[in-house]
């Protein structure tokens, strides 16, 4: 009985982990992918996480996302609206995004769906177009 009870909670520990073991940032990656597919249209269609790569800077206030489209590297950087849990906006002012760039802190990033966990070469490699 007593090996039965400690069965018992290591299945519901590695359960538990297993489940804790998703990314901080998921609802937000969504999300980014949603809204990349939407401001690009048809040629976004095969656009998924799967296939791109992606840099959430500032314990997500700054999401950034690349991915290969008609033989092209397409970048774009979001901004978490604050207050919000996932409305996202398209950061068009050049000083923001060359600042995500050079200075932001990157708080996670994958590539192809998998967590990545050098932080030089993934930013050298994803946004200096040398990824994908």
């Amino acid at each position: 009985m007593k090996r039965l009870g400690i069965l018992g909670l290591v299945l519901v520990i590695f359960i538990g982990l297993a489940a804790c073991s998703g990314s901080n940032y998921e609802d937000e990656v969504t999300e980014v992918v949603k809204e990349f597919k939407a401001g690009h249209g048809s040629m976004a269609d095969k656009v998924t996480r799967k296939n791109s790569a992606i840099l959430v800077y500032e314990d997500g206030k700054y999401i950034g996302i690349a991915c290969k489209m008609d033989k092209r590297i397409i970048e774009a950087y979001y901004k978490k609206m604050s207050g919000t849990k996932n409305r996202l906006e398209l950061v068009t002012n050049l000083d923001i995004v060359k600042y995500i760039k050079e200075d932001a802190e990157v708080s996670y990033k994958e590539r192809y769906g998998k967590k990545i966990k050098s932080r030089k070469l993934v930013i050298i490699q994803i946004f200096e177009r040398r990824v994908l």
